[in-house]
C-alpha cells in the first residue's frame, strides 16, 4: 500500500499508480504562474482492466473560523482554482501536450489511454456541526464546475466529507 496523510485525511492507495503534481518536473515550471495543483492524483486500474483517474484535495475545515461567511469565498475559490488547473494538467496528458508527455514520462504512468472514468475529489475534514456549511460550499464550487462536466464528456466533480468519502471510496482512511 502507498499514500500519505493530509488535512487529517488518510490515503491508502492500492498500488503504486498515484503521484503528486507538486512534486513534478512539469508542475515546477508552471506554479509561479499562480498554477494550482490538487494533492494526489490516482489511476485506479480494476479487475476487469479498466482504469479511473481520481485528482483528489484534501482540506482541513475543523477549525471554528474554517467555514465562516467571512472566509467562504476565498475558499471556494482556492476548491474552484485547483480543480480548473489541475484539469488543463489532466488534459494535457490526456491529449497528449508537452506538458502532459513529459508527466507522464516522469511518473512513469498512462493518462491518456483507455480511461473510462475521470473524478475530481474535494474532500473536507470537518466537524459534525459544520454540515450545513459544507452544503453551502458544495453547491457553490459544484455550480461553478458543472459546466466544466458538459463541456468533457466522463469527468466529474464532487465535493464530500472526509466520512462520506470513507463510505465511498476505499483508498481513503
Amino acid at each position: 500500500m502507498a499514500g500519505f496523510s493530509e488535512s487529517g485525511i488518510d490515503l491508502d492507495f492500492t498500488s503504486g499508480t498515484w503521484f503528486r503534481f507538486q512534486e513534478s518536473e512539469p508542475y515546477s515550471s508552471v506554479s509561479g504562474f499562480g498554477f494550482k495543483e490538487m494533492d494526489a492524483c490516482y489511476l485506479e486500474i480494476r479487475q476487469d482492466g479498466s482504469k479511473v483517474f481520481y485528482a483528489i484535495e484534501l482540506k482541513d475545515f475543523t477549525e471554528a473560523e474554517s467555514l465562516t461567511e467571512d472566509t467562504m469565498s476565498k475558499r471556494i475559490w482556492n476548491i474552484v482554482k485547483k480543480n480548473v488547473d489541475t484539469l488543463q494538467m489532466f488534459l494535457s496528458a490526456r491529449y497528449q501536450h508537452s506538458f502532459g508527455k513529459a508527466l507522464e514520462r516522469e511518473k512513469n504512468i498512462d493518462l491518456h489511454t483507455d480511461l473510462s472514468k475521470v473524478f475530481f475529489l474535494t474532500i473536507v475534514n470537518v466537524k459534525p456541526e459544520n454540515a450545513q456549511m459544507v452544503q453551502t460550499l458544495k453547491d457553490k464550487c459544484l455550480g461553478k464546475l458543472c459546466a466544466y462536466s458538459k463541456v468533457w464528456d466522463s469527468i466529474s466533480f464532487t465535493l464530500m466529507t472526509k466520512e462520506q468519502a470513507q463510505n465511498r471510496y476505499t483508498f481513503v482512511k
